[in-house]
């Protein structure tokens, strides 16, 4: 696809997923400052689109390997974090006298660790924002097995128009997307599913948008600039504006992903993919952090939010570098042990 459309280690990539992980923290922990900060995943799911039909054209695997793979790749820090939650989930109840460990509590458990948490049948996990990591896994491999499958009637035909009709149910029935109706279709999934495919049809026109120079460049540079201002103001302002996230996000994703983009030279920085490795690690971790924190930290520095917020901000960064270095200690043992065996 060329080094223009190169999404690997991109740092203005790693820059959006680090801000939009904060974003998320911050939602998360009730600090107030985004009245919408759960559009961040719509970020994730469209860029986490883009790449799968970017690993799709460079790589060509079949359904199984490529969904495999991504398991094989988190699979262990997702499992990790998970019995991490139950534990402290599972101590904090026996402390306040409520044993939540039964039958029901191990079932959800368990379908928590097979991923299966707010894809329809089952319902969230202790962990609950791990809900994206399943829909991303088998929503996601849905998707790829449609591009294997045909991939001209899939970015032609059957994306364009699951987008439409999705958008158009959603917003038609609530301003909102953030919404966990459970009918004939579980809307969570549904979300995702059309989430990544704006990011399919995102990665399918990029090779036009991004081979632009002179003029149409510098226009290009600042509706991305825009747009990026836009989608921040979308997820701070009172107002709802939801739908307008899913036309400026694309925007300012693919200026970053340009080489030649405006927003790309401006964090184009290698501190910002340092930082962007630890998402993965923060997002696992900031529920189950925060689960603690919240009942020892307004005890020791008062309910200032602000403070709170970068208290908990610290903490949570310092234990995902912790936690990301045991888990390759522990990836690296294993694999050791399977090569020897």
């Amino acid at each position: 696809m060329g080094n223009t459309l190169s999404v690997n280690k991109n740092n203005s990539i790693e820059f959006f997923r680090f801000f939009f992980m904060v974003i998320l923290v911050s939602w998360h922990c009730g600090a107030g400052f985004f009245a919408h900060g759960y559009l961040v995943v719509e970020f994730f799911f469209i860029l986490s689109g883009y790449f799968i039909y970017h690993s799709f054209e460079s790589k060509q695997k079949d359904t199984f390997s490529y969904v495999g793979d991504r398991i094989k790749r988190t699979y262990l820090e997702y499992s990790i974090a998970c019995v991490l939650t139950f534990g402290i989930k599972f101590l904090g109840s026996f402390v306040n006298g409520n044993n939540i460990f039964n039958l029901k509590s191990l079932f959800k458990f368990i379908s928590e660790l097979l991923l299966l948490q707010n894809v329809g049948i089952f319902d969230g996990g202790y962990n609950y924002p791990l809900w994206y990591f399943s829909v991303l896994i088998w929503g996601g491999g849905g998707l790829y097995a449609l591009l294997k499958y045909n991939k001209p009637l899939a970015v032609n035909i059957i994306l364009p128009l699951y987008i439409l009709l999705f958008y158009t149910y959603t917003f038609g029935k609530q301003p909102s997307i953030e919404c966990w109706e459970k009918d004939v279709f579980y809307l969570p999934m549904q979300r995702g599913l059309a989430d990544m495919s704006v990011g399919i049809m995102t990665a399918k026109l990029s090779s036009h948008i991004l081979s632009w120079g002179g003029v149409k460049l510098k226009l290009f540079n600042g509706i991305a600039l825009l747009s990026l201002l836009f989608t921040i103001a979308i997820m701070t302002l009172p107002a709802n504006e939801d739908k307008y996230c899913l036309v400026f996000i694309p925007i300012f994703l693919l200026n970053s992903i340009n080489h030649k983009g405006f927003i790309h030279k401006i964090f184009d920085h290698k501190i910002f993919s340092y930082l962007g490795g630890m998402t993965f690690e923060m997002y696992l971790l900031h529920a189950p952090l925060l689960m603690i924190c919240s009942h020892i930290f307004p005890k020791l520095i008062g309910d200032n939010k602000v403070i709170l917020f970068v208290s908990y901000l610290i903490v949570i960064l310092i234990m995902s570098l912790i936690f990301k270095h045991v888990c390759k200690l522990i990836n690296a043992r294993l694999f050791r042990n399977d090569k020897q065996s």
